[in-house]
């Protein structure tokens, strides 16, 4: 894994060239197959795997094999002091193969094999007007590729598909005094070519075409100079993703079949976002609560029904729609201790129902409490060196409806500790090499996340220890 940074200036011009490569091996959970039904169903009831065997770090099937490569180019073009043209490309390329435990040699050869290439263009003009008025108008184009790889011997999760989105915008932003005001407006249209075989040989997929506007206003209050006041709201979309009309496959690693359904709608919503903030020095605080009506909103539940596969039954998920309705709120705080000691603190809460029948939707994540305390160090040796003691707490979720569950009920509430220090050494003429070492779960506590549908079978990640050094010069 690397990446790499160039960046040229010269008068005017300005331009940044950023490449990443990221390869990874991913072992997969093993223990949630089973013979029949009767097997499956004992398993979800034990909720943890009923074989265990000893501890290896060979990474052997079933196991990811992914390799992610990113490259983006921004560009300025300053016209004037008050006007400026930037340019922007990125591509991505990411090649997914996805290993399980096959008879006799088959193991080796990837049960499915994909590439997604990406290309997006932004070109955006940006103009200062007189007394306080910002403009932007901007245009861009996405373009996805979806190829599966043939060759695996097993039908690909989703078809080979073509995305493209085309879009517009203007944003507009005018301050005066105490006050600024923002306005924006969005048009995308957005086509899905999308064509495969199902398990029975059958050609599936087809093209979908979704378009809509999208709008944006708010406005911003500096009641005092600590004190600010802000008020927003938008009107967006969301297009159905590929695999939500068209998938039709087993999720790696966990006996879930997914169905998506070829006639979904778009998501068309109402957001509005009311927040109060103070800040003195180092201290702040920050309270924030939104309600967002969504029509169309689109999420997977359980038919209560069984796909038999060659590994095993497999419980089936199918996706849906409902006019949903979400709301919430977050309280931040940060308090300095000392000169060097500092306390931060966040609580998030969302609730989420649908319109008509109030069922409670599921995969809503529950109450949830993060703080931490952190130590600047002072030393004459290091730069930058602290130590951080974090707390993060997860309500059990009481929202929950058993119906779009496979289980009778949600998990515990729990607690998770962690450590992280870093420190920042520098040498020969501002060159620097930084550490970092974190722990997660310190206390390797059992827990299991609601939103996480690994939770079916196997309790959440136990201590992780993690230590990076980066270089730069």
């Amino acid at each position: 894994n690397y990446s790499a940074e160039l960046e040229y200036r010269k008068n005017e011009f300005k331009s940044n060239l950023y490449f990443s490569a990221y390869n990874s091996e991913l072992g997969i959970f093993y223990g949630a197959a089973s013979s029949n039904i009767d097997d499956f169903e004992s398993r979800l009831k034990l909720g943890r795997p009923i074989t265990t065997y000893g501890f290896s770090y060979d990474i052997t099937a079933p196991k990811h094999n992914v390799a992610h490569y990113f490259l983006k180019s921004e560009t300025e073009f300053r016209l004037s002091p008050n006007n400026h043209f930037d340019l922007v490309y990125a591509y991505q390329n990411n090649h997914r193969k996805e290993f399980d435990v096959r008879r006799l040699d088959r193991t080796t050869i990837p049960t499915q094999d994909t590439k997604l290439d990406s290309h997006f263009v932004e070109t955006i003009w940006k103009n200062t007007h007189f007394r306080g008025l910002e403009t932007q108008f901007g245009v861009s184009y996405l373009r996805k590729e979806n190829f599966n790889v043939p060759g695996t011997g097993v039908v690909p999760t989703i078809p080979n598909f073509v995305l493209n989105n085309y879009a517009g915008f203007f944003i507009s932003e005018f301050k005066r005094g105490k006050w600024l005001a923002e306005l924006g407006g969005r048009f995308d249209f957005r086509t899905i070519n999308s064509l495969g075989y199902d398990m029975f040989g059958e050609l599936y997929g087809g093209k979908r075409d979704f378009s809509s506007f999208s709008y944006s206003g708010g406005v911003h209050y500096q009641i005092t100079d600590h004190l600010e006041y802000v008020a927003h709201a938008g009107y967006a979309w969301r297009a159905p993703e590929p695999y939500e009309l068209y998938i039709n496959g087993k999720q790696h690693g966990i006996p879930i079949y997914y169905v998506g359904d070829k006639n979904l709608n778009a998501e068309k919503g109402l957001k509005i976002v009311n927040k109060l903030s103070y800040k003195k020095n180092r201290f702040f605080a920050e309270m924030s609560a939104f309600v967002q009506p969504i029509n169309n909103f689109i999420y997977s539940i359980p038919t209560h029904q069984y796909r038999e596969l060659f590994s095993g039954p497999a419980a089936l998920f199918k996706f849906v729609q409902s006019d949903a309705l979400f709301r919430g709120g977050d309280l931040a705080v940060g308090i300095p201790i000392s000169k060097n000691l500092e306390y931060h603190s966040n609580l998030s809460l969302v609730y989420a129902d649908d319109q008509h029948t109030k069922a409670y939707l599921p995969q809503i994540p529950p109450l949830q409490l993060s703080q931490s305390l952190k130590w600047n160090i002072p030393t004459s040796v290091f730069k930058n060196f602290y130590a951080k003691v974090e707390h993060q707490y997860f309500a059990k979720q009481r929202r929950f409806n058993p119906d779009f569950d496979l289980v009778a009920d949600s998990p515990d509430a729990y607690h998770l500790l962690g450590l992280k220090i870093g420190a920042e050494l520098e040498y020969n003429n501002k060159k620097s090499v930084k550490f970092f070492l974190g722990v997660e779960n310190l206390t390797n506590a059992l827990y299991k996340n609601y939103t996480d549908r690994l939770r079916y079978f196997i309790h959440g990640k136990g201590i992780d220890i993690q230590f990076k050094t980066q270089f730069n010069f």
